[in-house]
């Protein structure tokens, strides 16, 4: 089952990227400094992805895949088969 989220009260068919991040982070107990220094990016940038502040999927294709190789997640899975990364727990 996907896992959406829910912006200014209203439901998003939008999957909850910023939320998948987040529990990949939490599952492998990394930090968010720990994420942002194996991708090669400020603390901040990781925060505002992670905090859904900037999606990710917009971010351009290179920062995304560092971001992703970070947490150790396919690219691929994740931007075509994201139910890979969002099933429940």
């Amino acid at each position: 089952m996907s896992i959406v989220k829910k912006s200014r009260g209203l439901m998003s068919n939008e999957p909850d990227y910023a939320g998948a991040l987040k529990r990949r982070r939490t599952d492998l107990g990394l930090t968010q400094q720990g994420v942002a220094k194996r991708a090669g990016i400020p603390l901040q940038s990781y925060q505002q992805f992670e905090s859904g502040k900037r999606s990710i999927i917009r971010a351009s294709f290179g920062l995304a895949c560092r971001v992703l190789a970070s947490l150790a997640m396919d690219p691929y899975m994740f931007y075509h088969n994201y139910n890979y990364y969002f099933k429940d727990k």
